[in-house]
Order: C-alpha cells, then sequence, then structure tokens
C-alpha cells in the first residue's frame, strides 16, 4: 500500500484566534484533502498583544490535518510605506522559520499547495527558485474579478508584476470557477486550469423537509452584509413585490451593519424584514432549510459559499450570472438576472414566488450535493495530487 503523500499548504488566509472565520473555505478545503493526503497547513498571523514570534501546532480537527500557526506582533512603525515593508519582511521571515520546522517534521514534502496568489505565493515562488520544489495554486479572491475596486488592475505597477511572477511560476492553476481561471489567463497567460469548487458540509446544509405549517415564505440572503453584496438593492426589490406576496418575508442573515440598519428602519415594510446577525454555520443551514428562495445580487463574485449551501438545503436561487455563478446557477435551481438593475431582481423575486412549487427542492439539493459535497471534492483532490505530486 502506498505511503500517504505530504502536502505542504502556503495560505494566504485561514482561521485563527484573531480572525476566526478568515478563510474558512480554505479550512473546508484542507479538511477534504486530509482524507486523502497528510496536510500540514502553515499560516502566518498577527497578535497585536505578542512580545515575541512564536509557532503554534494545532492537530484537533482531522487525523490527517496538522495547521502550524505563526504568530508575530504587526509592525508598528509611523512610516507608512516602511511598515508595509517591515511587515512583509515578518510576513517572508515567518513563512521560512515555519518551513524549515516543518521540513524537519515532516519529511518528505511531496508538494506544495498555495491557497490565494498573494501573499503565500510569493513564498511558494522563492522555495521554487532556492529549492527548485513546484507549487500548485489554488485562487478563491475577487482580485481577479475586474469589478472588484481592489482588482489586479488597480494595483500597483510592481504587485502585479510579482502577480504575474506568481502565476506563472505555478505548475497548475486551481480556481474556484471556470471564470476566475479566465481572467487569470488574461493576465499571465495560457497555463492549465483545473477547477477545484469550493466544499460544502453536507453533514449540515442538506434539505430537510419542513414537519410543520409556516406562517411565513422566506426570501433569504447570507452574506457579510458589505456593500458590494447589495443587501440595499434586495431591501428596495422586495418592498417592491412585498404589496402583492403578503404572505413572504425577508431574512437577511449576517452581521448587521449600520448603513443596512438604517436603510432597513425607513422601509414601510420593515415589519416583514428580519435579521439575524452573524451566525454559526449549524443555525445558517437551520434558517437555510426553513426558507423558500435564496437572493444574492453582488456586484462580482467567484464561487460563493453561501449560495452553494442554500443550493445544498434545496432552495431555488435568484442570482446575477457573475463570476463563476452562472456555472452554478441554471434553469432547474433558479433565476438569472442582469447585474444592477432593480426592476429586474424585482420581477424575479415575483415571479419566482408565484411558481416555487415548479422547482423540485429534493433534486436541487441533490444535484448540489453530488457537486459540491465533501466526497466529491476529495475526489478532485485525489486526481490532483496523483497527477502532480511526486510519490
Amino acid at each position: 500500500m502506498c505511503a500517504r503523500k505530504n502536502i505542504l499548504w502556503l495560505v494566504s488566509w485561514y482561521p485563527d484566534r484573531e480572525q476566526p472565520v478568515n478563510g474558512d473555505f480554505i479550512e473546508r478545503h484542507a479538511l477534504v484533502a486530509s482524507a486523502i493526503v497528510n496536510v500540514i497547513v502553515l499560516h502566518i498571523a498577527w497578535d497585536a498583544q505578542l512580545s515575541a514570534a512564536r509557532i503554534e501546532k494545532d492537530d484537533t480537527h482531522a487525523p490527517h490535518l496538522m495547521v502550524y500557526r505563526w504568530y508575530d506582533a504587526p509592525s508598528t512603525c509611523s512610516i507608512t510605506w516602511l511598515r508595509k515593508l517591515h511587515q512583509f519582511w515578518k510576513y517572508f521571515r515567518g513563512v521560512i522559520q515555519g518551513f524549515r520546522a516543518i521540513q524537519q517534521a515532516h519529511t518528505p514534502l511531496d508538494c506544495i499547495h498555495v491557497h490565494v496568489c498573494w501573499k503565500a505565493g510569493f513564498t511558494a515562488l522563492c522555495l521554487k527558485w532556492l529549492s527548485g520544489k513546484s507549487y500548485l495554486l489554488s485562487e478563491h479572491a475577487s482580485y481577479f474579478q475586474p469589478a472588484s475596486p481592489h482588482a489586479y488592475w488597480q494595483d500597483h505597477p510592481w504587485k502585479r508584476w510579482m502577480i504575474r511572477l506568481i502565476l506563472r511560476g505555478a505548475s497548475l492553476w486551481l480556481p474556484v470557477s471556470e471564470n476566475l481561471g479566465h481572467h487569470m489567463q488574461i493576465i499571465a497567460g495560457r497555463k492549465q486550469v483545473y477547477v477545484l469548487p469550493n466544499a460544502v458540509d453536507t453533514s449540515l446544509f442538506t434539505y430537510r423537509e419542513a414537519g410543520y405549517h409556516r406562517e411565513f415564505r422566506t426570501f433569504i440572503h447570507v452574506s457579510d452584509l458589505q456593500p458590494h453584496k447589495r443587501p440595499g438593492t434586495i431591501i428596495a426589490a422586495f418592498e417592491q413585490v412585498a404589496p402583492r406576496l403578503p404572505e413572504w418575508r425577508l431574512l437577511l442573515v449576517g452581521p448587521i451593519r449600520n448603513d443596512v440598519k438604517n436603510r432597513w428602519q425607513q422601509s414601510p415594510y420593515a415589519h416583514r424584514i428580519y435579521f439575524t446577525g452573524w451566525l454559526k454555520p449549524p443555525e445558517v443551514a437551520m434558517h437555510l432549510q426553513h426558507a423558500d428562495v435564496f437572493v444574492l445580487y453582488s456586484d462580482y463574485e467567484n464561487q460563493p459559499c453561501a449560495l452553494l449551501e442554500a443550493l445544498c438545503c434545496g432552495l431555488p436561487v435568484v442570482a446575477p450570472p457573475v463570476g463563476g455563478i452562472a456555472e452554478v446557477v441554471n434553469e432547474r435551481n433558479g433565476r438569472l438576472i442582469p447585474p444592477n438593475n432593480l426592476q429586474a431582481l424585482s420581477d424575479a423575486l415575483l415571479d419566482i414566488a408565484n411558481r416555487i412549487d415548479d422547482f423540485d427542492r429534493i433534486a436541487i439539493s441533490l444535484e448540489a450535493r453530488t457537486r459540491f459535497g465533501y466526497p466529491a471534492i476529495a475526489e478532485h483532490f485525489r486526481r490532483i495530487y496523483t497527477a502532480y505530486c511526486a510519490s
């Protein structure tokens, strides 16, 4: 029987004690991949309370998943450009020292797998130059979406140059959507792309038939309610259809931002619009299972996890075809509508509410769980590591 491969994950984002949900979708990928190989995660995190850097090991999440978190205090330099340079140096130093510790404890390392190009990709590129060890590159970031105000095309020329080097240095790109892979190719030229979708924990996010009579039907939106998610537009669209759908309400799941709260308080239908605040995954799953339609109206996306989780719960979806959404939503599981068009969103909500019984929630859930559940994503990892990582 072949020995399990040791795969080093250099991650730009990952949950830590300061940011417990940062990059949680990468953590889910790590849990899935650890069923196939030994996953060794190296994450650099900042803690302003520290007087000296230290590394902490965490092996509590899965038998073949080890997480090394290198904690250091952020730079306190008062000069902006010097602070950024110092912070970058501290990051790079943490990766090198963490890498040395991992090399001693996990020999041999069969492959390096980068998650999110910047900054982890820079250290992988340096390790390739120094040791000849190749790396794979998973990408999740909206940085490569032109509609994002912080996109690659608006960045500093030196960083764009570095990003191109990192992309071209990878053996394989693993974007979460074909659309994201296409934008990466526009930037760095032709490269083999293998779409590696986000993973959904279907032990939580699955269809459950309501065993009781519900007074209201529910449109539900789940996000961090940032401006590019357009929660205000979703509220406005609900206001337009509310008089014709008296049995429907709108539920917004996510942190309650002041601008969204103010918009809600001004609504004549505020009594039918509800907020939950930030919830843990089991609570989100419960609300999705009790809802009827998932609504997303972002300016830009890649492959939003909340949308996949809604589909796994059997919800039909209303969403714009931005990023990779059009690769997921179809006539069987929802409606695609033009972005930045309030009337189109209102019309879609009214239409889908009036024909809600036309959607087969069990079939929607089964198709999504088959495509995005842990077993399906584990098979992707098996193929990737078999083909691209040394024995």
